[in-house]
């Protein structure tokens, strides 16, 4: 499972596929979002005659400029844009849960051979962290330094420089006189 296909596959859900676009305004936000290569690539490629897989974009363009930044302030002064942002990010933990409950499930079957479909861990980890960089802006902050309180990008560099490149989960191992 690749890390892209999963606002896809999230866009499927019940309540993201019928977002619609209540006007031309939100139209034109959605084009600008849509228009980022990295909001293209995680948009599904359906066959035209197949409508059964339609999926609805709105979500998925949401979603990802949510994860990239690419929401600006005017953007989310639209009612329709603030609203269903703030469905998808009250919903997505629950969905998340669900996701990694049925992949573990098909894991496991998989293990005993009741499934055909071959679930790995590569696959639950691309889930967790998915989930773990949507809701703590991995995307956007690459540092694991920006988990902390009141450091942005420049704390961030300063911080990583000063300890020679540590990792954050290094950092805390240390020993108190270091």
């Amino acid at each position: 499972m690749n890390g892209k296909q999963i606002p896809g596959i999230l866009a499927h859900s019940s309540e993201f596929s019928v977002m619609k676009v209540r006007s031309k305004e939100e139209l034109e936000i959605l084009k600008r979002i849509k228009e980022d290569d990295r909001v293209k690539e995680a948009i599904p490629k359906v066959k035209a005659e197949d409508t059964r897989k339609q999926v609805q974009v709105k979500p998925i363009c949401l979603l990802m400029g949510y994860m990239y930044d690419l929401l600006e302030e005017d953007h989310l002064k639209n009612e329709g844009i603030k609203a269903d942002l703030e469905k998808i990010l009250k919903t997505i933990p629950s969905y998340f849960d669900i996701l990694l409950t049925q992949t573990m499930m098909l894991a496991q079957m998989f293990k005993m051979g009741r499934s055909p479909k071959r679930i790995t861990a590569r696959n639950i980890m691309t889930l967790i962290q998915f989930s773990q960089n949507l809701m703590q802006g991995g995307w956007i902050n690459r540092s694991a330094f920006s988990q902390l309180p009141h450091f942005g990008e420049a704390e961030c560099k300063a911080i990583t420089q000063k300890l020679n490149g540590k990792t954050l989960f290094q950092y805390c191992m240390m020993e108190k006189s270091q």
